[in-house]
């Protein structure tokens, strides 16, 4: 299998050490490993010499182009013949499980944020977004049930997701084939969704299969409201958690594998 391994990063990736390790054992058994990077100023890594850079463009938090950045990251790759890619932070770590899921794993999978705290800050905010996939205004209490093409959106199942996620070379190229034809790009870059509404909810309107996994990622929030991460300082993570997860966020500390792994 030819793993990808899609980096957006503000300017560079830590725990390069780790992640060097992880390619390794990968090739090691038998699989192929690339990747690629996006970020605002160019990183070259004297520790992943392979690693591409992707001609940057502009970026700005809760805007599309973060959205833009990660096509640019799965075109390049999957034009390389990834049979899936994984789409990571700098500062994103791979725990104990990530070798052996990572070499059986073919399923687009998403971390999706608990009902209960759906809307992040407010209710209000995630009905906005939700509107950003009808490409309607309406009163929020006069219909939950939208029309986009001919498709239903019912408000209730809209969901949210963990900014990070990894996606197979035939689930890419179906979203990329059908957002064409229906012309969603234009849509959804004037109505400016979120990043992690975007992928779940896409593959929601377009009916196409994806795993939901709890374990996949942890973002240590105690109350799992926001998706965005704590910085890990001197802290302790128990091996529960990194026996559980397959990735972790946010942690700089470079003797990570001395600690984590």
């Amino acid at each position: 299998m030819k793993i990808g391994f899609a980096f957006l990063t503000y300017r560079d990736i830590h725990n390069q050490q780790v992640y060097k390790k992880l390619f390794e054992e990968l090739s090691a058994d038998g699989h192929e490993v690339i990747s690629a990077i996006h970020s605002k100023k160019r990183f070259d890594s004297t520790i992943l010499p392979d690693l591409d850079f992707i001609s940057t463009i502009e970026t700005r938090w809760a805007t599309p182009s973060l959205i833009q950045a990660q096509i640019l990251l799965f075109s390049h790759l999957f034009a390389q013949e990834s049979d899936i890619v994984y789409f990571l932070s700098g500062d994103t770590l791979p725990l104990r499980r990530s070798k052996g899921f990572i070499s059986l794993n073919q399923e687009t999978t998403f971390c999706l944020q608990d009902k209960e705290f759906l809307g992040g800050h407010n209710e209000d905010y995630q009905y906005d977004q939700s509107k950003v996939f009808s490409g309607v205004n309406q009163n929020k209490w006069n219909n939950d049930i939208f029309r986009v093409n001919g498709l239903d959106i019912d408000f209730k199942n809209f969901e949210k997701q963990q900014m990070f996620f990894c996606i197979n070379k035939r689930d890419f190229n179906t979203f990329f084939r059908k957002t064409l034809e229906n012309n969603y790009f234009n849509k959804l870059q004037r109505l400016s969704p979120m990043d992690e509404y975007f992928w779940v909810n896409i593959f929601n309107l377009l009916d196409m299969p994806y795993r939901a996994m709890d374990s996949y990622l942890y973002s240590n929030r105690k109350n799992n409201v926001n998706t965005q991460a704590e910085d890990f300082r001197l802290c302790v993570i128990n091996d529960d958690i990194k026996d559980k997860y397959i990735f972790l966020r946010k942690l700089r500390q470079e003797n990570a594998e001395i600690n984590f792994i």
